[in-house]
C-alpha cells in the first residue's frame, strides 16, 4: 500500500510561512473531498450549559481541538531562538546535534 507525504503550507504573516507535515496511506486529493464539521459552541448562562451557536465546514488540516501534549512541535525554529519566535521545533527534540 502506498504512503504519501503532505506538506501544507499556511502563512502566519506576509514573510512568515508556517509549515505542517503529514504522513497518510491516503492520496491529498482524496482528503481534500472529505468535510468535517466542528460545532461551534457558546455557554450560555441562563440555561447554565453550553449550546450550539453554528457548525462550520473545516478541512483535513485544521485542527478541531487543542492537545496540550504536542507544545514544543509547532513551526520551525533553531534551538537558540528567541521566546517570541513562532515556533520551536527543534528545541525538545532528543536528536538535535550538539555545536561542536
Amino acid at each position: 500500500m502506498p504512503y504519501f507525504v503532505t506538506i501544507y503550507i499556511h502563512p502566519m504573516k506576509a514573510n512568515i510561512p508556517h509549515a505542517f507535515l503529514g504522513f497518510t496511506r491516503k492520496h491529498p486529493d482524496e482528503l481534500d473531498e472529505l468535510k468535517f464539521e466542528k460545532n461551534v459552541e457558546y455557554w450560555d448562562y441562563n440555561e447554565g450549559k453550553m449550546k450550539l451557536w453554528r457548525k462550520e465546514e473545516i478541512k483535513w488540516y485544521k485542527k478541531f481541538e487543542n492537545v496540550e501534549s504536542n507544545d514544543g512541535f509547532f513551526g520551525f525554529a533553531p534551538v537558540e531562538s528567541t521566546a517570541s519566535h513562532w515556533g520551536k521545533v527543534f528545541e525538545n527534540n532528543q536528536y538535535v546535534l550538539e555545536e561542536i
